[in-house]
């Protein structure tokens, strides 16, 4: 975003925080969210179109959030000036190594580590540059379930909130396997495919919309199950993510706080799925499952 923008910064409690996020994106504003520790409640920090009138952004944040009984909310908008601000951001994201991943942009193209995997991903709107806790559990358990420890050799994955892109890149470089993308925001949608080109995947990552309920999502067809999203979201696509799962396969679910665990936990063990294991990172939780009755697909 290099012209002037106006940046809105606001304090949303939990309930509300899917609803805010949508209507910001309805007014062009591309959001940032930061779970506010011992509260229920996230920091919001977006940013949008100078053109944007302020006081309509404000009295729409009012009525959604009214919509749940939250009484006013009222954010702080400022203007910014004309300044690259992605380019500043991506002068500041610095190389990651995580499990035998290397994760980079294009900013910096210097001789990846010698047995890593590099992954090619710049800062934008879409969400997952390896840099949040959610990312990076997911990213070391995808190397963890690589290394073919459990003779696991998925044929078909699901990337479900694919985001930047980033997980189906993982699993596609480090399994060699199918990857089936998808996300319910159209700018997702496009980085990710954008982004699989890039790093030579194009031709084993199918990259395609998908409703917020998870219709269409196909029966007892994945093998491994990627979702880094929010807990309530998880909550809701159980019974798809879980129904989409084979026999012996895996299921791996971060976006979710250490508070929001036993709930999303109780959602997927209710449909027959068993935990494998757990990572906290920052008071975030990534979760492995499994589907009991299998051995994984053979090589």
């Amino acid at each position: 975003m290099s012209d002037a923008c106006l940046k809105l910064t606001l304090e949303v409690p939990a309930a509300a925080l899917d609803t805010v996020e949508d209507l910001l994106l309805d007014f062009g504003f591309a959001a940032r969210l930061l779970p506010i520790r011992g509260r229920r409640t996230w920091q919001i920090e977006a940013y949008g179109p100078a053109s944007t009138d302020p006081a309509a952004l404000r009295a729409a944040v009012a009525r959604a959030a009214d919509g749940y009984g939250q009484g006013s909310l009222t954010p702080d908008i400022v203007w910014l000036p004309h300044r690259d601000w992605v380019g500043e951001n991506q002068r500041s994201f610095a190389p990651l190594r995580i499990g035998r991943f290397f994760v980079h942009d294009s900013a910096h193209m210097g001789q990846a580590p010698a047995n890593s995997w590099p992954i090619l991903v710049d800062a934008a709107t879409a969400f997952g540059t390896g840099s949040h806790e959610t990312t990076r559990a997911c990213l070391l358990a995808v190397d963890r379930l690589a290394r073919h420890d459990e003779r696991f050799y998925p044929r078909l994955v699901l990337d479900m909130g694919c985001g930047s892109g980033i997980l189906s890149v993982a699993a596609a470089k480090a399994m060699r396997c199918r990857v089936r993308a998808r996300d319910v925001d159209a700018e997702a949608v496009r980085a990710t495919r954008e982004n699989c080109l890039r790093n030579g995947v194009g031709d084993l990552v199918v990259t395609r919309p998908v409703r917020s309920d998870g219709a269409g999502l196909e029966s007892r067809a994945y093998d491994l199950v990627l979702a880094n999203i929010l807990a309530e979201p998880l909550v809701r696509l159980a019974p798809r993510l879980a129904g989409c799962l084979n026999r012996g396969g895996r299921l791996v679910l971060s976006g979710l706080l250490v508070p929001q665990e036993p709930m999303v936990l109780r959602a997927y063990l209710n449909r027959g799925l068993r935990l494998v294991s757990r990572t906290v990172d920052n008071d975030w939780v990534a979760m492995v499952l499994v589907r009991p009755g299998g051995q994984g697909r053979s090589p």
